[in-house]
């Protein structure tokens, strides 16, 4: 998949990754994929700078969003349970008064250590890789490639895989800008094929 990233993309997956560091984030994600896009200086960062989105504006919203929950985490463990109804604190009590105080939190770094030891040296990745998220974003960009028949993968296919794969936060600051994301679709797949074009 790679060896078709023009180097406009790679540069783009490069810039992620400063991204990544100079925000302070442990992992690349969507939503720094995002911001090497709004700070690419070609079409596919015209494209969102029409949108009225830029690098700094986007740094700026997702400063508001606060910190991101990495699924299998114990935060996002406790917000997907309070999402359903449950409360985490009463549970806490609860295991508490049956097996000591902190047997929860025992219990959480118990199963961090069983996946570190499954893992392996791979779980030293979580320092500077791209999170699950933004992985699959790459994978699409290939789909995206292919689907719009061109032979190449550039900035405006990991754009359009980002909207495609639309769970991540890049796919959240979007739309609580107000961008609509049709018509951005619509607009990178312009520049995909006018780039094939050439």
């Amino acid at each position: 998949m790679f060896k078709r990233f023009t180097q406009a993309a790679t540069d783009l997956v490069v810039d992620a990754q400063a991204q990544r560091r100079a925000l302070g984030d442990d992992r690349a994600r969507t939503e720094h994929l995002l911001l090497a896009l709004a700070a690419d200086d070609g079409p596919t960062g015209d494209v969102l700078r029409r949108e009225g989105i830029d690098a700094d504006g986007l740094v700026a919203r997702l400063a508001t969003m606060g910190p991101v929950a990495e699924p299998g985490t114990a935060e996002n463990d406790d917000i997907l349970l309070k999402g359903i109804g449950i409360d985490v604190d009463d549970v806490r009590r609860s295991l508490d008064r049956a097996f000591g105080p902190g047997a929860l939190d025992r219990a959480r770094a118990g199963r961090r250590q069983t996946r570190k030891t499954r893992r392996g040296r791979a779980g030293t990745a979580r320092n500077g890789g791209f999170d699950s998220r933004s992985k699959r974003v790459l994978e699409l960009s290939l789909r995206e490639s292919l689907r719009l028949k061109t032979k190449h993968i550039g900035p405006e296919h990991i754009g359009l895989a980002i909207l495609l794969e639309g769970e991540g936060r890049a796919c959240q600051v979007l739309t609580e800008a107000g961008v609509d994301l049709a018509e951005l679709r619509r607009s990178w797949e312009a520049v995909a094929i006018g780039a094939a074009a050439r």
